[in-house]
């Protein structure tokens, strides 16, 4: 004999099937959302030695630039962009694309027009195609060189851009905990703007930006005839990564923090 089904729990029975279906509609209109992210300022590194004019009061800044090759800087960049954003959305796409040809690090305001994301169509069709409903474009960014040195935190002068080091191998210096003298500084440094674009509508949705470096003063038992001396070849290299894995991660969870 067939069990009978009460009339009340036949309904609840079917609200809750009619309830789970349309959850699972809404949820397949509603996919999460994917983040293509490009980074675009480890091309070069630029070495910028301060240099003032003796008996006068114009101040100089002498640049040399190393190519950089492998794109080292900008894989770091990215892969912390990507660390970011699953940490704040652990079921969101992240796709990391390599668009390293030497023309896409020059002139980079050329990329924005009115707010507006001005890409190859081509590019932005492919990003769409994998699942991207957003750009993460990192892109270097023109600032005033005012750098932090121990208790200083505005030396410097003239203007930095995108990754380097800055050298001012005159300015005087000392070490508050012990008084210890020098002169010189050395700076690796990351200048950077971070722009979400919606790639539907290829409008710039919000920005942030890195204007971050490490210092070390020569002096004390560190003092050196030469202040880019305070650092190793490797600890160069080394010391502009730490600052892209400090940094980057603060810049893109300020990109997209929720706004009011």
């Amino acid at each position: 004999m067939a069990a009978k089904m009460s009339g009340s729990v036949f309904r609840g029975w079917l609200g809750a099937l009619l309830l789970a279906a349309g959850v699972g509609a809404w949820a397949a209109e509603a996919p999460r959302a994917g983040y293509a992210v490009v980074s675009l300022i480890g091309d070069k590194l630029s070495v910028v030695t301060h240099e003032a004019s003796t008996g006068t009061t114009i101040e100089r800044n002498r640049t040399q630039t190393l190519p950089v090759g492998g794109g080292v800087f900008d894989a770091e960049a990215m892969t912390q962009a990507e660390v970011s954003l699953k940490r704040l959305d652990a079921g969101a796409r992240v796709t990391l694309y390599d668009l390293s040809s030497p023309a896409m690090f020059e002139e980079q305001d050329r990329f924005f027009d009115g707010g507006r994301l001005k890409f190859s169509p081509a590019v932005v069709e492919a990003m769409r195609k994998d699942g991207a409903t957003h750009l993460v474009l990192i892109t270097k960014q023109l600032s005033t060189a005012r750098l932090q040195a121990g208790e200083n935190d505005s030396l410097g002068s003239g203007y930095l851009q995108g990754l380097g080091f800055y050298i001012d191998r005159a300015v005087g210096m000392i070490r508050p905990t012990t008084g210890e003298t020098g002169r010189g500084f050395f700076a690796p440094y990351v200048f950077a703007k971070l722009s979400l674009i919606d790639l539907a509508s290829l409008e710039v949705v919000s920005e942030s930006r890195i204007k971050a470096n490490y210092s070390s003063a020569s002096v004390g038992v560190a003092q050196s005839p030469d202040a880019w001396d305070a650092l190793t070849p490797k600890g160069k290299i080394d010391a502009l990564k730490e600052l892209i894995d400090e940094h980057v991660p603060k810049a893109v969870e300020a990109l997209i923090a929720p706004r009011p």
